[in-house]
């Protein structure tokens, strides 16, 4: 919760510092991903091991040998944030 909390308090922001802009790309990205994402796949999209140690040592991310949903809290913060798709995308 903690890095949807840290995201939410830079989205509105007119600037982003510096040092913040992967780290929040990074968990932007999550969002989108709906909470669950390789630490694997981070790298390759150009996250750095710094970038993912930072986010892991601040709470904003829990890295695991095997994926893992997030809790039901998270799972409906993320679902207010990206809203769902419509039914006719799956058919």
């Amino acid at each position: 919760m903690k890095g949807i909390e840290f995201v939410e308090r830079w989205y509105h922001a007119v600037h982003v510092p510096a040092e913040l802009t992967k780290l929040y790309q990074l968990l932007l990205k999550l969002i989108w991903m709906k909470g669950v994402m390789e630490a694997r796949l981070a790298q390759k999209l150009g996250f750095s091991a710094l970038c993912i140690g930072l986010a892991e040592s601040n709470d904003y991310v829990k890295i695991t040998r095997i994926p893992v949903r997030p809790p039901e809290e998270v799972q409906r913060k993320i679902a207010d944030m990206i809203g769902k798709a419509p039914r006719w995308i799956y058919a």
